[in-house]
């Protein structure tokens, strides 16, 4: 069995912090990850799928827009649209 991660391109929003925490949390459960650990001081949200390892990672910059990566792991090609159903549902979740 093979892992890779797959990323989805970081994406920055001038959205508070914790409008943008909200919306990544609420999308992973709507992309089916369930969430393992949500630690909203660090910006790490953590998760499983069927066959995948999700980190979600949730930073302030210092020009005040929040950075948004979401990296999953698990056997190649086993889940090839999550990254999208999570950029989906986390834009619906920010009104985009």
């Amino acid at each position: 069995m093979v892992y890779e991660p797959v990323y989805v391109p970081s994406s920055s929003y001038s959205s508070s912090h914790d409008r943008v925490w909200d919306s990544a949390l609420g999308a992973a459960g709507d992309a089916g990850v369930k969430i393992t650990s949500a630690d909203r001081t660090t910006g790490i949200i953590r998760g499983v799928t069927s066959s995948s390892d999700v980190t979600i990672s949730v930073i302030s910059q210092a020009d005040g827009k929040t950075r948004v990566e979401f990296t999953s792991k698990g056997p190649k090609g086993h889940d090839p649209d999550l990254n999208d159903r999570f950029t989906s549902y986390y834009n619906r979740r920010m009104g985009r």
